[in-house]
């Protein structure tokens, strides 16, 4: 591995590494960063993305990492290892806090990978530029910080047929788990309210929001693949989600949006943009208990009962342009790290 330096004095690491990626597409998105970070000191980066049971998303990841090589899954894994055993790559990172797949002692007795050890407790693509950091220290010997550009680069694809909903607010309901589908019971009377105040809504959502919720046929529904939710998520005048890759991916491009987290750890799970306000409700004791062991099984969701009319409230200020956060809100600020120059800024963060 040989090291050379640009022009401005850029230090530039001939290597290739290889970034192992959890299961969400919100976890695509949060590595984005480290792979801008990695291309600035000139390392090739190939992605293995551990599910391999949503084949849809497959050509979102081409469009959305700007890497060498993507691999999908179990059979993605297998092509990985033979890779690292022909001495393809130089080191890994695991981006997953739990190590699902570059842990066998075959992987790591041929190279060296660092996993994420922050757990749930760091913002998810600081600790993935962290990484990279340390990754970077080791095999150079040299301390040094890495600063990523605000601008972050990534992909995706046009679809002019759909440039009527940049006149749009769209409503992202998200995953269909059980403190998701709390909400669903408030979204008509969010998107009702809206309506009233002339604005255009439609619903971005598939069949099975339309079979747990009849009354969305009153609505404009839309049931697109995944690149078409994407550019809809992208160009659209204002969205309202709860933690969805949807809102992660626009979060990239600074849009203005409104993410409603339940047992969500906001440190974690916090996007990568000024332009984010995030709703949550804070009059409960439990939360946040994302990865704690009742995450997956709790029954009374009370940290969803989140009143349409805050929702919708909070979103006819904004779009009438008084200000991505009332003066009254509260802002709490995400620290920088001393390994980090510019990769952490202010979010905008209401509690009520």
């Amino acid at each position: 591995m040989e090291e050379s330096k640009r022009e401005g004095g850029q230090l530039i690491i001939n290597a290739r590494a290889i970034v192992e990626v959890s299961w969400g597409i919100g976890n695509i998105v949060k590595v984005i960063p480290l792979l801008n970070a990695a291309r600035t000191y000139g390392i090739k980066v190939d992605v293995l993305w551990v599910p391999d049971y949503y084949p849809a998303a497959s050509s979102l990841v081409d469009n959305v990492l700007l890497c060498e090589n993507i691999y999908v899954g179990q059979d993605g894994k297998k092509e990985v290892i033979d890779r690292i055993k022909n001495g393809m790559y130089n080191f890994g990172l695991s981006c997953y806090y739990s190590r699902y797949l570059l842990n066998e002692q075959e992987v790591t007795d041929k190279i060296p990978i660092y996993y994420n050890k922050s757990g749930l407790e760091e913002q998810e693509d600081v600790a993935n530029i962290k990484l990279l950091l340390k990754a970077i220290i080791d095999i150079t010997g040299k301390q040094m910080e890495i600063s990523v550009p605000r601008e972050l680069t990534f992909n995706i694809r046009v679809f002019n047929e759909l440039n009527k909903y940049r006149d749009y607010v769209i409503i992202c309901p998200g995953a269909k788990k059980g403190w998701e589908l709390k909400l669903y019971g408030h979204w008509k009377e969010v998107i009702d309210i809206l309506v009233g105040k002339g604005h255009k809504v439609a619903i971005l959502g598939d069949g099975l929001d339309l079979e747990r919720n009849p009354w969305m046929s009153d609505y404009e529904l839309i049931t697109v693949d995944i690149d078409r939710a994407f550019y809809i998520a992208m160009i659209c005048k204002y969205m309202i989600s709860t933690d969805t890759g949807l809102a992660q991916l626009r979060a990239l491009d600074g849009r203005h949006q409104m993410m409603i987290f339940g047992p969500t750890l906001v440190n974690k799970n916090i996007p990568v943009s000024n332009n984010c306000l995030i709703l949550r409700n804070e009059e409960v004791d439990c939360i946040p208990c994302q990865g704690k062991p009742d995450f997956a099984n709790c029954k009374l969701n009370k940290c969803m009962d989140i009143g349409p009319e805050v929702v919708a409230d909070m979103a006819i200020r904004i779009l009438s342009g008084d200000g991505l956060v009332p003066k009254e809100a509260p802002k709490k600020k995400v620290e920088k790290s001393p390994d980090q120059s510019e990769i952490n800024v202010n979010k905008n963060y209401m509690e009520f």
